[in-house]
């Protein structure tokens, strides 16, 4: 069984439907599916490569999980979320293209897919639940500014190298970055300080912290990101007059939408922004 063509007509695949199908290479899903159902597709580690039709809009949990084999999949637009454990252990795949309809990502959504080095969010993205990305490969991924919520553990154990916090972002849960151990510059634009939950970054090797000048420091001492716990010297100011340092604020956001790398984004706030704070080792 290497290849499964469904006929027109069909609505919906059934939960567990092909769950442990080892032989399942590929599989052809015509326009007019609505649901792809719990676990439909779990286990089947012969499975390649998925193009899922626009007609699609609800997948349910764990439905590719342990697709050990899946390298690519094609998400359509409507979708509005990626549900719990998705792709969980789907070590082969290498890239993905989320749609801008989706809002939220499931819990452990691509948990310990460890090869998969590219991930493109989508613009209307709000939530990231917990575990999310736990263990994946990437180096980089850029959030988008309509993110609000960071769950805990949501990058926790990931390649990372640098990260860039939005400036919507109101809540990043317990460990959301731990052990990310190639983490260095950690950017935080957040407009206001949002509630921590306990160490955010534990585990990474930060060089490099920014922040926005309002925050109170005391509150990143509570939360161990602070000089005498990291090795870091002390906090400083950095930028130009207030009088010209919004202008600059607003021009960086539309900057980082459009991919400007983190290393010029330091090199901005350095030179142009009064209100944000630096700290370094």
């Amino acid at each position: 069984m290497a290849t499964v063509v469904f006929q027109p007509g069909l609505e919906e695949i059934p939960n567990h439907a092909f769950r442990g199908a080892l032989m399942l290479e590929n599989v052809e899903l015509p326009q007019g599916i609505k649901t792809i159902g719990e676990r439909a597709f779990e286990g089947c580690k012969g499975l390649k490569e998925v193009v899922i039709p626009g007609s699609v809009k609800e997948i349910g949990h764990h439905a590719f999980a342990g697709c050990s084999s899946l390298t690519e999949v094609k998400l359509p637009d409507g979708l509005e979320k990626i549900s719990f454990g998705t792709f969980f252990d789907c070590s082969s795949l290498k890239q993905i293209k989320l749609p801008d309809s989706i809002v939220q990502i499931g819990h452990q959504a691509f948990f310990d897919c460890y090869d998969l080095e590219r991930v493109i969010l989508p613009i209307g993205l709000r939530r990231i639940r917990p575990m999310a990305f736990y263990g994946t490969g990437f180096s980089s991924i850029k959030l988008p500014p309509t993110l609000r919520a960071i769950s805990g553990g949501a990058f926790e154990a990931c390649k990372l190298r640098e990260i860039v916090i939005p400036p919507n972002v109101t809540y990043v849960g317990h460990e959301a970055f731990c052990n990310c151990e190639y983490l260095t510059k950690v950017i935080i634009l957040s407009k206001e300080q949002f509630g921590w939950k306990d160490d955010p970054f534990l585990g990474c090797n930060l060089e490099q912290v920014v922040i926005p000048a309002h925050y109170d420091t005391a509150y990143f001492e509570e939360m161990e990101l602070h000089p005498h716990k990291m090795g870091f010297a002390q906090w400083k100011i950095v930028g130009m007059p207030k009088m010209i340092s919004d202008i600059f604020r607003t021009v960086l956001m539309v900057l980082q939408r459009y991919g400007l790398p983190t290393e010029l984004i330091l090199i901005i706030l350095d030179y142009v922004d009064t209100n944000y704070l630096l700290l370094t080792k």
